[in-house]
């Protein structure tokens, strides 16, 4: 085949295309492999990244239960959201006030275990709000301190010092939630098992079962009748 002059020209210009083409990619660096190694740090950084995205989405579309109150559910053990502080169950003025006064609160549950079904421990209640409903409580507990004295002194007006003392220590401390007319109700309660069991020999008596001593267990309770009415002033 005879190449004519153009054809010639066209042929040694694409030859020397090819060979400027193939210095210039052996004259070019090859790659580092730090450079490499980064590159890899940074695909897996991104991944890292897009998965923690992902949670971050899971957490704020979970699904959220409320109790009866229409209170939201969290469950122990948990950090009470910011401005918030744990209210244990237990005590119904300072709990029902909480609710009273408080916009959002969340109810903190013990998980369901072997031993029992979930069943709620307290309140995460705004921190502001307790310490108003706290005040409240303790100046009503005052005031029901006051009148259990006045109750008191009305009705035995002979109770012996120690005797007025030792009983409202004790109706102090065990009922230290109650308020209002039941813990003045809880303290005639106090008031005679305080008697019997100070005055007479009824806790080592034989309660039940064939050797239970009625007669003695009466004489007790007489006894009690007995001490009361001179507290009060009688014969």
């Amino acid at each position: 085949m005879v190449l004519e002059p153009n054809d010639f020209i066209s042929v040694m210009k694409y030859k020397e295309r090819s060979t400027l083409a193939t210095r210039s990619s052996l004259s070019r660096p090859a790659p580092k492999l730090d450079n490499i190694f980064t590159q890899k740090r940074n695909l897996h950084t991104n991944s890292e990244g897009t998965e923690s995205e992902g949670k971050t989405l899971k957490t704020e579309n979970r699904k959220v239960y409320r109790n009866s109150h229409g209170e939201e559910i969290i469950f122990s053990p948990c950090d009470p959201p910011p401005g918030y502080v744990f209210v244990p169950s237990g005590n119904p003025f300072i709990t029902g006030s909480c609710r009273k006064h408080a916009q959002k609160l969340y109810a903190v549950y013990r998980p369901k275990n072997r031993k029992g079904l979930a069943a709620q421990i307290g309140l995460y209640v705004p921190r502001d709000v307790f310490k108003k409903v706290e005040s409240d409580f303790e100046a009503k507990r005052a005031r029901i301190h006051e009148d259990f004295w006045l109750v008191l002194d009305k009705n035995y007006p002979q109770i012996p010092l120690t005797d007025r003392n030792e009983l409202h220590r004790l109706i102090s401390s065990q009922r230290p939630h109650l308020t209002g007319k039941s813990a003045l109700d809880h303290s005639k309660i106090t008031i005679y098992t305080y008697v019997r069991d100070r005055y007479t020999p009824f806790k080592s008596l034989a309660l039940y079962g064939k050797n239970r001593d009625a007669e003695a267990i009466a004489r007790a309770h007489q006894r009690v009748q007995e001490i009361l009415a001179t507290w009060r002033g009688g014969n």
